[in-house]
């Protein structure tokens, strides 16, 4: 039977509190406890130097750029998609499966720090930052609404692709704070306050033989096809990151062992303290070129969340609320 179609659902300040209603539902009823993400902000205007980007020991240079890029700069779209343990995206029993865009309120091209060819990038994307300013979700706003689905907790899993300013835009969102920490390793420590395991997907792809580049030129050589949307997009890049991140746990053989020792580790940002023991990971095969070394077993998702492995996911009793919101 084919599989059901994607929507990509689109928040806004007057719909906010329905969406986050169904994500809720997604995490507590259906069991979702995987958030994949995406952000889109206004480029970098700061850059590292050309040996910082070079060297395997430059982490704190890199980092330095990064909190400078983020604390002047404002987050503009959000997209996650939600999966459980065996890689269902919800669809509360409708003929659809769902993801999130959120589009945040703040940012003004007018008179606010960025980058002009990455706001004419996202201006071609559709991306209206016209709409935005006025209708867009405030960021204290969203930060109450991600507590109150219950993301931020530490039985989930996050994923992103090269993650670095994923994940600092959204904790800049959520701490509510104006800069980011001084060092790399205050950065990793206040993300696990918030969040629960992260997985860098440019850092899992390092891990296999033949993979580099960025998404889209990594889902083409996984052979993995956008399903909805466009690139820059962050509901559908969103999407596009946790496809890859699937076909990279189902086929590359990411085993449990292999998943743990990239987790908590974004690319670029290999903060000893954020590795921890060095792990030895073998470079692996992908199955798309044409030597494999070895055949490992499927990463099996359930063992990695702890607690909700042995725990059945209870059946969605809100069918008529579900029926109002969708």
């Amino acid at each position: 039977m084919a599989e059901k179609p994607i929507v990509v659902r689109k928040i806004w300040a007057h719909n906010a509190h329905e969406e986050f209603l169904l994500v809720g539902v997604a995490v507590s009823a259906l069991g979702c406890r995987w958030i994949t993400i995406d952000t889109e902000f206004p480029g970098v205007i700061y850059r590292p130097s050309a040996e910082a980007i070079r060297s395997e020991d430059a982490v704190e240079e890199r980092y330095k750029v990064l909190k400078k890029n983020v604390d002047e700069l404002k987050l503009i779209q959000l997209g996650f998609t939600l999966s459980d343990s065996h890689g269902n995206l919800p669809d509360f029993a409708t003929e659809y499966r769902y993801v999130w865009e959120v589009n945040f309120k703040g940012f003004d091209a007018s008179s606010d720090a960025h980058a002009p060819d990455s706001i004419e990038l996202l201006r071609n994307q559709g991306v209206d930052m016209e709409k935005h300013m006025g209708e867009g979700v405030n960021y204290r706003q969203f930060a109450e609404l991600m507590y109150n689905a219950g993301l931020i907790n530490q039985g989930m899993h996050w994923v992103a692709f090269h993650g670095g300013y994923d994940f600092a835009y959204l904790l800049k969102v959520m701490s509510l704070e104006k800069k980011l920490p001084e060092n790399v390793d205050g950065f990793y420590d206040q993300l696990r306050q918030y969040f629960g395991r992260m997985y860098d997907v440019k850092q899992m792809a390092k891990c296999c033989e033949g993979l580099y580049g960025g998404l889209d030129k990594i889902a083409a050589t996984l052979q993995v096809e956008r399903a909805v949307g466009k690139s820059h997009c962050a509901g559908s890049d969103s999407l596009l990151t946790w496809q890859v991140f699937s076909t990279l746990c189902h086929y590359c053989y990411f085993t449990d062992y292999l998943l743990a020792g990239v987790s908590d580790v974004l690319y670029g940002l290999q903060s000893v303290r954020s590795i921890g023991e060095p792990k030895v990971i073998p470079a692996l095969y992908n199955p798309y070129l044409k030597h494999k070394l070895v055949q490992l077993p499927v990463c099996n998702y359930a063992s990695t969340l702890g607690p909700f492995e042995s725990k059945e996911v209870p059946s969605c009793s809100c069918n008529e609320f579900l029926h109002i919101l969708l």
